[in-house]
């Protein structure tokens, strides 16, 4: 196991048919989830309840890990549907605020902070210590080598041993910045900050904010990246989930952007981790500081209704969350709306096509129909769109979808195209959908994200390796342990690195060649096993499923034994969690011993009994916190609730909060439904007499109407209209 801190930079190359670093577990965890998912759709009542046979040699850590993750995404698309019904107006109303601001001049500025700049000051110094040349990095022209292969890419990759800020800098409010045009030194200042565990001031946030939206409204869908000379290398890094060391890492690895040093993100820049504002600053920073060296495409998570969402274990956002508690719920909608103007598209020296997510939902699809996109009228979940009456209509749902595609979708081993219903958006493709989208563009190969795997780094596609490929930079990533990797492309050819395209350079019509290497590493580490993180969640899944697995059960449990066989247990298992694995395999790690089931036979109502109530059972080390929070199947719907009445973020929501997101809801609701008497349900639900609700009253409210119907089981009991009687005090 690498330590946190160390990084083991490999050259993977292809030799053969298959790449020599692809773990054989990895490679056949994938192609058994595919299976699972194909049987699921023919015949549901075999997809997850068979023996052994089905899994080939048995269930691995990370094919749970995949399944769960998808699952997680697949309910957060579901709460993104609540979310823009929920907070269309009051987004509006945000939105309109948060544009005023975008749209200001720096001088317009309503926070007001005293004192001359000290990060002028220290951009000042550091462009005296570096010299006059402000655009590329003080480094020699020499290629820096990688350990183990002897040679790379990287030219002028060196970063500055000057710091540019002095050990006494005040950074725990660092700004504001200079005004004007954002320089490579500011840019470079803003890293040191955050590399030393410092905060930008909230003006100093503003200013990129306002510098970058009005940069991105000016830019395409689809941005060409040339790579000019032999000198020229261009980083492509995935997802990176406020993962700041990460991001730290791949920058004191690859050196400081310059016209010869290039960089395009590739989206998910937030939610999961702890530093997604982190990450978004230095981004923008460096896209403004090098705006022909820096390049940000957009993922499927730099969208409102799904960075709203709370943060693990409770769901798959926490960038709201984070961005209120660190400024301000006005700061975090300026970035959302900053966000709708990121480009979908690089296109790498005219061969390489660099997308979040993937393909699309019809095969015939161009470049010039992305480039077509209006990229400001997305949504990621929409409940339904009505039929077209017009061709303009139809052209206009058929560029939403390919949005929608291009930020969720994923690719799959075998041919052909279809739904996917994993994630509930998106595309699954195969290799000859892939094949046919290079050949129609004229490009060699796709490059995408959105998709955490093994080794940072896959090429799915056995029939052509060259075509597709996933990259992902966030080690560690959700408790997986999985390695964080970056691709390095460039015209030299070098010990160890793979030619862009087919293998035959007969098969490229000529074209100059394009070779890339790959960069991995281990920096963020997971702070429990894989299988204990597979442990929590699958226990905590299963508690949320509670009423609809034990229903399940009881029907399926024709002469009310309160039994049901293994196999039957496992396919209902699959059908109800949406977790399509081998549920048989897995029985120890839900607490079923092999004594348990002797007769081929389980208990569900103990099975389920022991997860809800027997806590006690758990391991020191996992948290109970999550799982007790999880017996509510809508607290994740009830946090996004909080938070919607919340505006300030300060966990408390007041009076003046409360009846303003009450007045919010009335201008929605037909009149039978609003809300006459909005004090009333504060009073109800402030037990401490505050005149205010905190997270934990707003919950306990649920909690005892949950328990209504006898069972706290996360679903709301259904009560009649007569009047109750008031409670008796314990």
């Amino acid at each position: 196991q690498r330590g946190a801190r160390e990084s083991t930079r490999r050259t993977l190359c292809r030799v053969g048919a298959r790449s020599e670093w692809l773990s054989c577990e990895h490679h056949i965890g994938r192609v058994m989830a595919e299976f699972h998912r194909a049987t699921a759709t023919a015949a549901p009542q075999a997809s997850a309840g068979g023996g052994a046979a089905a899994t080939g040699g048995g269930i691995s850590q990370w094919q749970i890990f995949n399944e769960l993750d998808l699952k997680e995404e697949a309910e957060m698309l579901d709460l993104a549907r609540f979310l823009d019904s929920l907070l269309g107006e009051f987004s509006q109303k945000h939105r309109n605020h948060s544009i005023e601001l975008l749209n200001a001049r720096d001088d317009e500025d309503d926070e007001h902070e005293g004192g001359a700049s000290s990060l002028a000051a220290a951009a000042a110094a550091a462009a005296a210590s570096l010299g006059s040349e402000t655009h590329t990095p003080a480094a020699s022209s020499s290629a820096l080598p990688i350990p183990g292969s002897g040679s790379s890419f990287r030219v002028n990759a060196s970063v500055t041993s000057t710091s540019l800020l002095p050990e006494d800098a005040d950074i725990a409010n660092f700004g504001p910045l200079p005004k004007g045009p954002l320089s490579p030194q500011t840019a470079l200042s803003v890293i040191e900050v955050y590399r030393r565990g410092g905060k930008l001031s909230a003006k100093s946030v503003k200013k990129i904010l306002r510098d970058v939206y009005k940069k991105l409204k000016l830019v395409a869908n689809v941005i060409r990246v040339p790579v000019e000379s032999e000198d020229v290398s261009v980083h492509v890094i995935g997802d990176l989930h406020g993962q700041l060391p990460d991001l730290l890492h791949i920058l004191e690895d690859a050196g400081n952007p310059s016209t010869e040093n290039k960089f395009i993100f590739n989206g998910d820049y937030v939610d999961r981790g702890a530093n997604s504002i982190e990450i978004v600053m230095i981004l923008f920073a460096m896209h403004l500081a090098w705006p022909n060296s820096v390049f940000l495409n957009r993922g499927n998570h730099e969208d409102h209704a799904i960075c709203c969402q709370p943060p693990p274990p409770h769901g798959c956002g926490g960038f709201q969350k984070e961005v209120k508690s660190k400024y301000d719920d006005l700061i975090f909608s300026m970035v959302v709306e900053v966000f709708r103007y990121l480009p979908l598209v690089h296109i790498l020296d005219e061969k390489v096509l660099i997308i979040h997510g993937g393909l699309f939902y019809r095969r015939d699809v161009l470049v010039s129909d992305i480039e077509a996109i209006d990229r400001l009228d997305y949504c990621a979940a929409p409940e339904f769109e009505p039929l077209p009456t017009s061709p303009e209509e139809h052209r206009a749902q058929d560029l939403r979808q390919i949005m929608r595609d291009a930020l969720w979708s994923d690719p799959k081993f075998s041919d052909g195209l279809e739904f996917n219903t994993t994630r509930r958006q998106g595309q699954l493709f195969g290799p000859d959908v892939t094949e046919e989208f290079l050949e129609r563009n004229k490009l060699l190969m796709v490059i995408r994200s959105h998709e955490c795997v093994k080794a940072g780094f896959d090429q799915p596609y056995e029939r052509c390796p060259h075509a597709l490929c996933t990259i992902f930079s966030a080690s560690g990533y959700s408790g997986s342990n999985n390695l964080g990797a970056y691709m390095t492309f460039g015209r030299r050819q070098l010990t160890g690195t793979s030619r862009v395209g087919p293998e035959d350079p007969a098969a490229t019509d000529g074209q100059e060649p394009l070779f890339f290497a790959v960069s991995d590493y281990t920096f963020t580490e997971a702070g429990e096993t894989l299988e204990q993180t597979n442990k929590t969640s699958l226990r905590a899944l299963i508690i949320r499923q509670k009423q609809n697995l034990l229903e399940e059960f009881m029907v399926a449990d024709e002469e009310k034994t309160g039994k049901v066989s293994i196999d039957v247990w496992g396919t209902i298992m699959g059908k109800v969690t949406g977790v399509l694995i081998n549920w048989a395999e897995i029985l120890p790690l839900l607490g079923i011993e092999e004594d348990d089931a002797l007769d081929g036979q389980i208990d569900y109502r103990e099975f389920i009994g022991n997860l809800r109530a027997g806590l006690h059972k758990l391991n020191e080390s996992e948290d109970t916190e999550t799982l007790f929070n999880a017996m509510y199947a809508n607290r994740a719907v009830l946090e996004v609730v909080f938070n919607f009445f919340d505006t300030n973020g300060d966990g408390v929501i007041s009076r003046e909060e409360f009846q303003s997101g009450c007045d919010i809801l009335n201008a929605r609701l037909p009149e039978h439904k609003k809300i006459s008497n909005p004090y009333r349900f504060l009073q109800m639900m402030d037990f401490d007499g505050n005149d205010g609700i905190d997270l934990n009253e707003f919950f306990e409210v649920f909690r005892i109407v949950d328990a209504l119907d006898g069972e706290v089981d996360g679903r709301i009991g259904v009560v009649n209209d007569a009047p109750a009687e008031a409670p008796t005090e314990a």
